[in-house]
């Protein structure tokens, strides 16, 4: 399986790039906890629901460390911690939690390696695989919708 890109225009105007057209990955959906604890046991001793029930449990201990103050680190995955939306204040004595915090935010920074060379790999994206979105587009000699595959696959 790959990732399919599309092509977007760039449609913000204060955007460097206002009016290119730029690579988006097209998402296929979405993968629940359920499905993700179904595909687990297929490879594991576990049944889903208590796969399900463990990444519940993993979900929960992660809330309660971060809410401590805690960054949580799961290997090859990444880093979680909380961090906050605030006004900024021109002294110390002027912030309000009350009025200037807006909110509560869940940060997310994904695991790297650092390579001998010096380049970064991230565990979650090693060997994806990367192609243009198939698409369909009208023939002008035949007026029939044809398939078509856009360019080559590549792996990263």
């Amino acid at each position: 399986m790959a990732i399919h890109l599309k092509m977007k225009k760039m449609g913000i105007k204060s955007s460097k790039n206002y009016g290119k057209w730029v690579a988006e990955p097209q998402k296929q959906g979405d993968v629940t906890t359920e499905e993700l604890a179904r595909r687990i046991s297929e490879n594991a001793t576990f049944r889903p629901s208590e796969v399900q029930g463990i990444l519940m449990e993993l979900v929960e201990q992660m809330r309660m460390a971060m809410q401590d103050g805690y960054t949580v680190v799961l290997d090859d995955l990444g880093r979680f911690h909380l961090s906050v939306e605030a006004d900024a204040v021109d002294e110390p004595d002027d912030f309000n939690i009350q009025q200037h915090v807006h909110r509560v935010k869940c940060k997310f920074v994904a695991a790297t390696h650092r390579q001998r060379d010096g380049s970064a790999t991230c565990p979650l994206s090693d060997g994806t695989q990367i192609m243009m979105q198939p698409y369909y587009y009208q023939d002008e000699e035949t007026d029939k919708y044809v398939f078509r595959r856009r360019g080559k696959m590549r792996s990263w």
